[in-house]
């Protein structure tokens, strides 16, 4: 083994122990043998115990860095050699060998996915027959801006940005990488050199990294829509303060929007949750900036690196970008609220060894697996774009370290997964939740409204062998796609009770070999597919013009379409406004969100008029808009009792020396006190669940 191979192997970090002590996760790869992940529909054969595999021992290894660390440096197009390909890289075969037996037609390209690097050989036309929109690769200083004053950008224009552009592919360049006679010496080179004269302004012809990225910028403009700036800033990329990477962030984002105003800035993609005091530090120089409100503290989207944290760890199972980097991004920059700044993963991956002889590798099928599982939690949390890292091999010493494709272009079982998932994931969705069974280690992420139907994600995360009970909608079948690309129809079961179910049997996690804790990968996932993109139909049943007591129940009826019966509705919104006597209309109101009532007692206002509007939601998440929504219209007067004097009683003596007088009653008030304008539920309706938006609700299980 190596020195280099020895770095490559050290760079598996992971965020470990990170509640306690924010120290990094030991990187677990996951995968032990390959299992078929097989849904049976109906009875369930005996659980079996899976075969407890303990970890490898591991080899001595060398303390470096990160996952991608080599790969960084030995881009052998991107090299300091006059822009052009060394000689190695020149004679790799261009013609692909014979196709593997796992190769699958081109599909459509979805636009939420992309690769590291397929400039690696001009493999933009695979990237896009997998299904793949984005390209990530590095735009290194020291290769564009080799002396000072001096830039040539001929070697990105015929092998990244022509090429891409010809395969309908969009780059994401990254910043980074500064030439020697540009350096601040006052700090070590790790990978980069941090650059000089950063406190002087973008602009200044002494400020040569405010320069680069300006000319750099202004070189693309229009044909690079987005530019990271760095890499992985929380470890060994830089090594600088977190402060001067603030200042960075500033000068960076001022000279490209100088030059593209249209240009979108990525913060180079965070590295887990390593070094968090790196982080909150870059961040809260960022937000103390007395400039940064105004330029939306100097990045639009947040860049990150998860690997393999969320899949198989429940300790930080979607921890680390809620609880964390979102989290420390609400504290740290004023102002921001409902997720102002984008988040997209711009590497993940998992590094392969066919033989699956080393522990921190996946075998081939355990990479396939990966891919889905990540893009799949990517999705739930968020992730507006998703880079998988790698597209090829390239530049490995030891075989299969990263690629879906090795450098003859033999396409891995993990390139075929990646066309599966840009087919059968969704490209939008409005919300989803994600349940987690702790007591059996299943996984279930459902997305709704989406452009397929509802279309979920599940997974085994445990030593044994699980039955899994799907809730399903009530749609009479459901598509099942495999990580190979498999699909098949499958029709519910009935439980005793005579309801509907599909029953899966879902094979034991794999990869254990690493971490006896938790897995490096779940089971096989599979994808099933409720297709159902059709919205149903409702409204509020009739009501009076005129009310007369102090509230009205709004009642809602409909049908789920294409189903056609009322059992498919879900959930209800429901929205009010009022009319003051000028007749002006307040905005809409909500009184139910995306609730499971079907029913509401409204309580109005003497002399003032309301509409109401609803709208229902399937079991898929279709919704219909509002502007096809019935508006009911009523006003509430309210009869008030009349006030009915009672008769002075007449006074019979008695033969007492005293007379006992009856004192009249005080007659009721002509104005009765009237209920508070409040929002009274049904009695004995059901309990109300309120789903956001792109925000994650936990469950033991439930839809």
């Amino acid at each position: 083994m190596t020195a280099q191979h020895r770095t490559q192997l050290a760079n598996l970090l992971i965020v470990a122990a990170l509640v306690t002590s924010c120290q990094s996760l030991n990187p677990r790869s996951p995968n032990a043998a390959s299992h078929a992940a097989a849904a049976v529909p109906g009875a369930v054969s005996g659980v079996v115990n899976a075969a407890y595999v303990p970890p490898t021992a591991m080899p001595a290894v060398e303390p470096f860095a990160s996952y991608a660390a080599a790969s960084w440096q030995r881009n052998d197009r991107m090299r300091e050699q006059g822009g052009g390909a060394n000689t190695e890289a020149a004679s790799v075969p261009s013609v692909p060998s014979a196709p593997s037996a796992n190769t699958r037609a081109a599909v459509a390209q979805n636009p939420k996915l992309g690769m590291n690097f397929a400039n690696y050989f001009n493999m933009y036309p695979e990237l896009r027959e997998a299904g793949g929109s984005h390209e990530r690769v590095e735009f290194a200083m020291k290769v564009l801006n080799p002396a000072p004053g001096s830039f040539d950008y001929r070697t990105y224009e015929d092998q990244v940005v022509g090429p891409a552009m010809r395969n309908n592919i969009e780059v994401l360049g990254i910043l980074a990488n500064p030439t020697d006679w540009a350096a601040d010496r006052r700090y070590p080179k790790l990978h980069w050199w941090v650059p000089a004269n950063l406190d002087l302004a973008w602009n200044d012809p002494q400020n040569h990294w405010g320069q680069f990225v300006f000319r750099t910028a202004t070189q693309f403009k229009g044909r690079i829509k987005a530019w990271e700036v760095w890499n992985e800033p929380n470890i060994e990329f830089w090594s600088g303060p977190p402060e001067l990477f603030a200042r960075l962030m500033k000068v960076s984002y001022q000279a490209i929007k100088a030059a593209d105003p249209n240009a979108i800035v990525v913060l180079g993609g965070i590295f887990h949750y390593q070094n968090i005091g790196n982080i909150q530090g870059i961040l809260r120089a960022l937000g103390q900036d007395p400039e940064g409100p105004a330029n939306n503290y100097f990045f639009d989207v947040m860049g990150y690196h998860p690997y393999d944290v969320g899949i198989c760890n429940m300790k930080f199972e979607g921890d680390l970008i809620d609880n964390y980097l979102r989290a420390d991004m609400r504290n740290l920059l004023p102002g921001e609220t409902d997720n102002k700044h984008r988040i997209w993963v711009t590497e993940t991956g998992i590094r392969v060894r066919e033989d699956g002889a080393f522990p921190e590798f996946a075998t081939l099928e355990e990479q396939a697996s990966y891919v889905i599982a990540a893009y799949a939690y990517a999705l739930d949390k968020g992730a507006e774009r998703f880079y998988y890292f790698r597209t090829n091999d390239a530049d490995s010493e030891v075989a299969e370290p990263w690629g879906l494709l090795k450098n003859n272009r033999t396409r891995k079982p993990a390139f075929t997964a990646f066309q599966v998932m840009a087919q059968w994931l969704p490209t939008r969705h409005v919300w989803s939740t994600r349940s987690m069974r702790w007591t059996n280690g299943v996984r279930r992420i459902s997305f709704y409204n989406t452009n397929l139907g509802r279309v979920s994600v599940i997974w085994n995360a445990n030593r044994e062998t699980v039955a899994y009970d799907f809730p399903l909608t009530d749609l009479p079948s459901a598509l099942v796609v495999e990580q190979d690309g498999r699909t098949y129809s499958i029709l519910p079961s009935l439980d005793s009770q005579s309801k509907p179910f599909y029953r899966f049997v879902l094979p034991p996690a794999q990869n254990w070999r690493w971490n006896r804790d938790y897995c490096q990968v779940p089971s096989k996932p599979l994808i099933i597919v409720e297709r159902d993109t059709a919205p149903p139909v409702g409204e509020i049943l009739p009501i009076p013009a005129v009310i007369t007591s102090t509230d009205v129940l709004l009642s809602l009826s409909g049908r789920d379409e294409p189903v056609g019966n009322a059992t498919g509705l879900r959930w209800w919104d429901l929205q009010y406004r009022v009319f003051q006597p000028d007749g002006q209309a307040s905005g809409w109101s909500f009184l139910l969100d995306r609730d499971e009532r079907s029913s509401y007692r409204f309580a109005g206002e003497n002399g003032k008029r309301y509409e109401f509007r609803a709208r229902p939601h399937d079991g898929a998440g279709n919704v219909p808009d509002w502007a096809s929504a019935a508006i009911l219209s009523t006003t509430f007067n309210i009869e008030l009792p009349t006030a009915t004097p009672t008769p002075t009683p007449s006074i019979t003596p008695v033969p007492t020396s005293e007379a006992s007088v009856t004192p009249t009653p005080t007659p009721f008030g002509a104005t009765p006190t009237l209920a508070p304008r409040q929002y009274l539920p049904m009695l004995n309706a059901p309990p109300s669940i309120r789903l956001m938006p792109n925000k994650l609700r936990d469950s033991m299980g439930g839809g």
